[in-house]
């Protein structure tokens, strides 16, 4: 199990989930994190935006498109220590059980984010 999750989620779309997911991947990897990208959002935007030739080429960015697929996904990937899911929103029972896993990452006021 990664050590790190972030769950990009809100109710709303068209905020920039999608972004901040690669820009928050860089530094990961900088810091040496090798993070996962998960998209699960159904649009796929992660996967249109994520730029093969790019300088993140290098990283592992899949679709997560169940919850099923989110649950393997985070137990098979023990070679990352981060993961970074980009979802569609909170109604997106995908985000909802990403923000379940141990290891997720907490809202500012310290919360799960849920």
């Amino acid at each position: 199990m990664p050590r790190d999750i972030y769950v990009l989620a809100n109710i709303k779309g068209g905020i920039g989930k999608t972004t901040l997911a690669i820009d928050l991947a860089a530094p990961l990897d900088r810091a040496g994190a090798n993070p996962l990208l998960l998209g699960a959002d159904p649009q796929q935007s992660l996967l249109a935006w994520y730029d093969p030739d790019g300088p993140l080429a290098h990283l592992t960015v899949r679709p997560a498109v169940s919850e099923a697929d989110l649950v393997r996904d985070l137990a098979d990937n023990a070679d990352h220590s981060a993961v970074v899911i980009d979802t569609a929103g909170f109604g997106n029972r995908t985000a909802i059980a990403g923000c379940g896993r141990p290891g997720a990452a907490r809202r500012g006021d310290g919360r799960a984010g849920r």
